[in-house]
């Protein structure tokens, strides 16, 4: 499973799963499919809309085997078990 990272996602755009940051993700591909890049659930771009405020990923779904939600994470990384392929 790959290394966490809260400040990308992964959008689907024709057919293929691309690497993009949350920026990106929220403003070029706003009602595309996006992943988590470490276990694969769905998630959500939430952000501040004032200057400086940056952007969030979250999961649409919790799951206890992600390392990016950090406050529920088991500390055992797995696939989330609605993985969108």
């Amino acid at each position: 499973m790959p290394a966490a990272d809260q400040q990308t996602c992964e959008v689907k755009v024709d057919g293929v799963w691309n690497a993009v940051s949350l920026v990106e993700a929220r403003t070029l591909y706003g009602m595309l499919p996006k992943r988590c890049p470490a276990c694969h659930g769905q998630v959500n771009i939430a952000g501040n809309y004032t200057p400086g405020g940056g952007y969030k990923l979250q999961h649409r779904r919790s799951h206890s085997g992600c390392p990016v939600t950090s406050a529920a994470y088991s500390g055992t990384p797995s696939k989330h078990p609605q993985a969108m392929g």
